[in-house]
């Protein structure tokens, strides 16, 4: 069996250093050799500082091969943001129904979607597959239902993402097999209940690994993410993630210049 995983851009944000790198070297250079095509040396942030920035692309993946048609993750919500440099950056062509038509799919067609965790970046399209089944894991429903004020990049608003397909979801506890030469495996870390995407099995595994690992650099460096719900997971999840042939980010703009017509993986 031969799988397919083909990325798709939806959208950018941008943030600082240290969201994606947890104590970032003060040394002059480390972020524009760390972070190549997404550095921004001389970003003006709203409250009038000017200095690093990571321009950081908002991956969805399609997973061509096995019987169902399976989408990881659903972007940000596609509507109108405001002129907010900090904000989300949503392109006409980066909409999930055009990038998907590319590729000779439609909303409709999805059987499955896996949103790796419910930050508002990661399943804010899900009423858009109106045939398909959700995956999600049981620790993440709750935390993005009732977030507590404190929990980052929950919405009690955006929640409405999750609320108007419950009927389709199906909450999961931990490692699941999905369809057959694809898992997940729950990581947590980046939040209470992320999960990884697993592909094909024994030493040919490919893993998207959703935001346990938003860039190479993460998984290269052995370097945990800034945005972390609980560090020692994040930790565990990337030592895990290692048993993978590949492990993919859904932050990197490296992304494309490592696999510019995706990821094949035998089965």
């Amino acid at each position: 069996m031969k799988f397919e995983i083909i990325p798709l851009l939806t959208a950018q944000i941008v943030t600082h250093v240290d969201s994606i790198c947890l104590f970032p070297p003060a040394e002059q250079g480390f972020a524009s050799e760390a972070f190549h095509d997404g550095y921004i040396g001389d970003f003006h942030w709203r409250d009038g500082r000017v200095g690093d920035a990571v321009s950081l692309p908002v991956i969805i993946w399609y997973i061509r091969g096995a019987s169902e048609k399976i989408l990881v993750d659903t972007s940000f919500e596609e509507t109108r943001y405001p002129d907010d440099p900090e904000g989300p950056q949503i392109k006409p062509e980066w909409g999930i129904e055009r990038s998907l038509s590319r590729i000779g799919v439609r909303p409709d067609d999805i059987d499955i979607v896996i949103n790796t965790h419910l930050h508002t970046d990661h399943f804010g399209n899900n009423e858009l597959f109106r045939n398909a089944s959700f995956i999600i894991q049981s620790e993440e429903i709750s935390a993005a239902l009732a977030p507590a004020p404190w929990f980052p990049f929950y919405s009690r608003a955006k929640s409405k993402h999750l609320l108007n397909v419950l009927e389709r979801v199906e909450s999961i506890d931990g490692d699941r097999e999905i369809a057959k030469g694809i898992s997940v495996y729950k990581l947590g870390g980046h939040t209470p209940g992320s999960q990884a995407v697993i592909i094909g099995t024994g030493d040919s595994k490919i893993a998207i690994a959703g935001d346990v690992v938003p860039t190479f650099f993460n998984i290269e460096r052995d370097w945990p993410t800034g945005n972390f719900w609980n560090l020692s997971d994040v930790i565990n999840g990337m030592q895990r993630l290692r048993t993978c042939r590949t492990v993919l980010p859904s932050h990197d703009w490296r992304v494309w210049k490592v696999y510019p017509h995706g990821v094949e993986v035998l089965a």
